[in-house]
């Protein structure tokens, strides 16, 4: 009887790795939707009522990390008016989610906030916008074709192990 308990244990937690790992995909698009959102938000504003970054900040709440990001960096651009690449680079080591590719990305945004001219700066958002999307897209085709490989590689895994040890 406890064999059968271990053996279904097993396989219960091979298939919630699987899941887990299919989520960080999940996650990951759901980043970038909310950065490209942020993006997309951060130009109207700035263009249509002329709000300052910090209350641009202050009004969005994300359902991913990216609101993690934006509570850290607004402490910073707080702190002091403006930052530099370093201290942005330093908040952005936290967050497990992201490669070395997307802190640069998110760094280049959040670095230039505030220090370009009007034209510059709405220049640089339409810039990052555009890479928002693309790197989404990416994200996307990467989750429809892993998610479902890892779900099922948990399951199949789980299953090998049980054969295996019964």
């Amino acid at each position: 009887m406890i064999k059968y308990f271990i053996l279904l244990a097993i396989f219960g937690l091979s298939t919630i790795a699987g899941i887990e790992f299919s989520n960080t995909y999940a996650r990951k698009v759901q980043f970038y939707e909310d950065a490209l959102d942020f993006s997309k938000i951060l130009k109207n504003e700035i263009i249509f009522m002329k709000t300052d970054i910090m209350t641009i900040f202050s009004r969005q709440q994300y359902k991913s990390q990216f609101n993690d990001v934006l509570n850290s960096l607004k402490t910073l651009y707080f702190e002091k008016n403006g930052v530099q690449i370093d201290k942005i680079d330093d908040v952005l080591k936290s967050f497990d989610i992201l490669n070395e590719n997307d802190k640069k990305i998110i760094s280049g945004l959040f670095s230039s906030l505030g220090k370009l001219s009007y034209e510059e700066q709405l220049k640089q958002i339409d810039f990052y916008t555009d890479k928002f999307q693309s790197v989404l897209q990416k994200q996307r085709m990467e989750y429809e074709k892993m998610s479902p490989f890892y779900k099922k590689m948990g399951i199949l895994v789980g299953l090998a192990i049980c054969i295996v040890l019964f």
